[in-house]
């Protein structure tokens, strides 16, 4: 198959009629569309691959609804239709295959993809082909399972290891034409056959020159140094081809496994990352409890210090009561002192009677000292309540128990959480006995330069 010509309208990112005229070459086969990120390259691959197959492929290999292949800006505009035309050289024969969409009547603004009318068309030479040999006559001129292959996207590598995971005896037949292809084997097995050919003539000239004359002897012995030359180029590309071949079969067999190693890959770095969280959270944990040992003794007289506080609490309460009690009864005295001196009652100012006057003189004096040692002792006691009241509170735990259990929890959490992960991560490796996850990406990067080397 050789690509002709590709006529887009309002196609994604191609707004209007657009048209691209590939290279015809007799010995060159292979177009490269090259150019920077988001610049449509991939929609150009889409466009063939939606002319072909009635499809394209986002850049997750999931099918794009035809609705959203409509230019958003044309739509806009008010242009609804969507036109690709591929024109390709096949066997011999000339092909036009077209595939449109159009709005459907009484439809104002198509949303959805059941809004437009679906056509394709494929002509053979100029003569149409019957709608029912469609696919037939697609699959006939580029298989869908190889297209992956002719429409090579290199952005989209994980396509091809999928594939040749997903294909059966025929397409893996066709997938190994597909990949020598990309190798650039047959180039190689020309270019031996070529050689050969070379040899040979060169051998037949050998033996004709050898039969003149000796004046011929200069060329001869050039004819011998290039047919040397030839043998030793002859081998050199056997060996490459043979070694190429060889590669190539052993990366088809492991790419097979490739898709399901990374998965599985990406799996262990999500368990060993939420390994790792929680032997932080272990750590943090450990350190918390080992903080908070030094304390622990605290949570141990918890109780007994609280019921001590509780009765300091209640005799300081007492004593504070029975200290107003006593102000006020030795206020009560200074008054009376003061009326005895005076003769006068210092709270109504009446001048005081003899009985009064007896009666404070040898009451209150007495009474008074002996209050003033009464008052005296209850202020030692006060003292001595409020002292160990404060020794006792300084003794307070703040909830250092509590914390201590509850990091004890958070360790044990962590611990079955860990074996639970160790067990998963376990379980994982398990899937893919044998496969050297690292040694994935060098692979890959051998690959690539295989195709380079050898392209």
């Amino acid at each position: 198959m050789k690509l002709i010509s590709l006529t887009i309208r309002n196609f994604m990112p191609y707004k209007g009629d657009q048209e691209i005229a590939f290279p015809v070459h007799g010995q060159r086969n292979v177009v490269v569309i090259h150019g920077d990120n988001m610049r449509g390259k991939t929609s150009l691959l889409n466009a063939i691959r939606w002319a072909l197959y009635g499809q394209a492929l986002d850049r997750h290999l999931n099918p794009i609804p035809e609705n959203l292949l409509l230019n958003k800006d044309a739509a806009k505009e008010g242009d609804f239709d969507v036109e690709v035309k591929l024109q390709l050289e096949h066997e011999g024969a000339q092909y036009e295959i077209v595939r449109t969409l159009k709005r459907k009547p009484l439809v104002h603004n198509p949303t959805d993809k059941d809004h437009f009318t679906h056509e394709r068309m494929i002509r053979r030479t100029g003569a149409p082909v019957p709608d029912e040999q469609f696919e037939h006559e697609v699959n006939r001129i580029l298989p869908r399972s190889v297209a992956r292959f002719s429409l090579f996207d290199g952005e989209l590598l994980q396509e091809y290891e999928k594939l040749v995971a997903e294909a059966s005896a025929e397409e893996s037949h066709k997938i190994k034409e597909a990949i020598e292809m990309a190798l650039g084997v047959p180039t190689l097995i020309n270019g031996r056959d070529h050689l050969r050919l070379l040899l040979q003539r060169a051998q037949n000239q050998f033996r004709r020159e050898g039969e003149k004359d000796s004046q011929h002897a200069k060329l001869i012995q050039e004819t011998v140094e290039d047919l040397e030359h030839a043998t030793a180029e002859c081998d050199k590309l056997d060996r490459l081809f043979k070694g190429s071949t060889a590669e190539r079969d052993t990366l088809a067999e492991e790419l097979s496994q490739v898709e399901r190693a990374e998965s599985v890959k990406a799996k262990i770095e999500e368990n060993r990352s939420q390994q790792r969280g929680v032997t932080d959270a272990r750590n943090r944990a450990s350190a918390r409890r080992a903080e908070l040992s030094s304390e622990a003794w605290r949570a141990l007289i918890a109780t007994g210090v609280a019921r001590r506080k509780q009765e300091l609490e209640g005799q300081l309460v007492r004593e504070q009561t029975r200290i107003e009690d006593e102000v006020q009864q030795r206020v009560e005295r200074q008054l009376k002192m003061v009326s005895l001196r005076s003769g006068v009652c210092a709270l109504c100012g009446d001048k005081m009677t003899d009985n009064a006057r007896h009666a404070l003189e040898h009451g209150g004096i007495t009474e008074s000292l002996s209050t003033s040692a009464t008052t005296s002792l209850m202020d030692s006691g006060v003292a001595s309540a409020v002292q160990q009241l404060g020794k006792l509170r300084a003794l307070h735990d703040d909830g250092v128990g509590d914390e201590i259990v509850q990091a004890e929890r958070e360790l044990d959490r962590a611990a079955i959480e860990i074996n639970r992960l160790k067990l998963r991560e376990r379980d994982l490796l398990s899937q893919i006995p044998g496969v050297d996850l690292a040694d994935i990406g060098r692979k890959r990067d051998r690959l690539s330069l295989l195709q380079k080397e050898v392209g």
